[in-house]
């Protein structure tokens, strides 16, 4: 969901999973660790698979290319956020 930094993804994401009742996964808190230490791609792909929900209730923010396939083959719909430049703080 998104195009780079400040697109509007985990505003977005949020909301639509508060609104729809959904579990918001936040991709960032993920690859984000303790100390600003990233996982292997490996561990990194495992975490992801293991927060997506199995009932397919989800909402995913967040664009890593390592972990789109993982997401994509699990979505049904993908929202992609893409503002000009200007708007994007």
């Amino acid at each position: 969901m998104g195009n780079g930094p400040g697109v509007g993804k985990t505003t977005l994401a949020r909301r639509l999973a508060s609104k729809l009742r959904l579990e918001n996964i936040e991709l960032d808190a993920i690859f984000h660790q303790e100390n600003w230490e990233h996982p292997t791609e490996d561990e990194f792909h495992r975490l992801v698979s293991e927060a997506l929900p199995a009932d397919g209730r989800w909402v995913v923010d967040g664009n890593y290319s390592a972990v789109a396939e993982i997401v994509a083959s699990r979505a049904d719909i993908i929202v992609w956020l893409d503002m000009p430049r200007w708007l994007v703080p």
